[in-house]
């Protein structure tokens, strides 16, 4: 036994610290996340493990972290794990956003960053809204079509697998802005495919792809997991370079997970969503309208018109206007009866006030 142990000491001392620390993370890893979910104890585990892979610059194999990203990948919505399934997330962004690009590749370059400069325009200026009219035609953002554009043109010149990846993920947030839902998942699953670690990305594009496409519950519930693990993440290094971003962007995530418990007839939580976001400051003007389109239609659905009232009143004081005097009307007047106050808002001037029109 102590001539085992003494060659083992040999062995360690004739490796650097940082390959002993980083072989030994990755057998770890490897036994914990073998792309199954996690349990709330292992994924503990595996976001320690990766904070301090970023922490101490360490190396892993590519197919390890690959597969460890599967893992926090399908743990999104298991119970007690959203805290460290963020942190997990995180890290693994950080180790995707420290890969190196091919310099030589000129053209592909200048064109990624070409779309990256219009995707950053359209994400503030295009904003994060929901539409409250559902059934009315997408308006596309035209610096996301732009960017899309780029990002194409990128990803057709590119050789290498970085930029590539980066490329395909700047094309699919493009696409979310432009209507192109399906289109932004395929592109996020390609990425993945090559090997794309990026999950605050990948998170934030499918979470805006399943909503807006709410092609089923399963889009909606989907959806609702992974604007959770989004809102327990911290701010990302480029929302803190623009003053106001990162509450903007958690009224954003807020006001979807909103919508999307409105789609599922959760209307408790739907309620409790637009509550957190009206309560944070400074508040986006543009919001307004549908926060409290959500607030009231939500509260309604739950049966409580009294609710529904005092928050019309609200709306009245902060956006007056003939829209907001039609709904606060219906709505004292059907105070005993709430599907009916819902039936009249859909008929009204009213009805843009609807998360839905027609859903009620």
């Amino acid at each position: 036994m102590a001539a085992i142990a003494s060659m083992i000491m040999i062995l360690l001392a004739a490796f650097p610290a940082q390959t002993v620390q980083a072989a030994l993370i990755d057998r770890r890893l490897r036994k914990l996340a073998s792309g199954q979910p996690l349990s709330p104890e292992n994924a503990e585990k595996v976001a320690t493990d990766l904070q301090f892979v970023v922490r101490e610059h360490l190396q892993l194999p590519p197919e390890t972290l690959i597969e460890t990203r599967k893992s926090v990948e399908v743990s999104v919505a298991q119970p007690g794990t959203t805290s460290a399934i963020a942190s997990a997330g995180e890290a693994l962004t950080s180790i995707d956003e420290g890969e190196k690009i091919d310099e030589r590749e000129e053209a592909a370059l200048k064109a990624y960053r070409d779309g990256s400069e219009h995707l950053m325009k359209a994400t503030l200026t295009y904003g994060f809204g929901i539409a409250t009219d559902r059934d009315t035609t997408f308006v596309a953002s035209p610096d996301a079509i732009l960017a899309a554009k780029h990002f194409s043109s990128a990803s057709d010149l590119s050789r290498d697998q970085t930029l590539l990846r980066k490329a395909l993920l700047g094309r699919a947030g493009a696409y979310t802005m432009i209507g192109e839902f399906t289109k932004a998942l395929e592109d996020t699953e390609e990425a993945k495919r090559l090997g794309a670690l990026n999950l605050r990305r990948i998170f934030d594009i499918e979470a805006q792809a399943f909503v807006q496409r709410g092609a089923s519950e399963a889009d909606f519930k989907v959806a609702r997991e992974l604007f959770t693990i989004l809102l327990a993440m911290e701010p990302a290094p480029f929302e803190l370079k623009f003053k106001g971003l990162p509450t903007t962007m958690r009224i954003y995530r807020l006001t979807w997970r909103s919508f999307a418990n409105y789609q599922l007839l959760e209307f408790t939580a739907a309620i409790r969503d637009a509550k957190a976001a009206l309560a944070l400051k400074p508040f986006p003007p543009g919001q307004v309208k549908e926060i409290y389109g959500l607030l009231i239609f939500s509260q309604l659905r739950a049966g409580a018109t009294a609710d529904a009232i005092e928050s019309a009143d609200t709306l009245r004081r902060m956006l007056p206007g003939p829209e907001v005097h039609v709904l606060n009307e219906i709505l004292r007047a059907n105070r005993d009866d709430p599907k009916r106050a819902i039936q009249e808002i859909l008929r009204s001037s009213a009805a843009g006030f609807s998360p839905k029109r027609g859903s009620a």
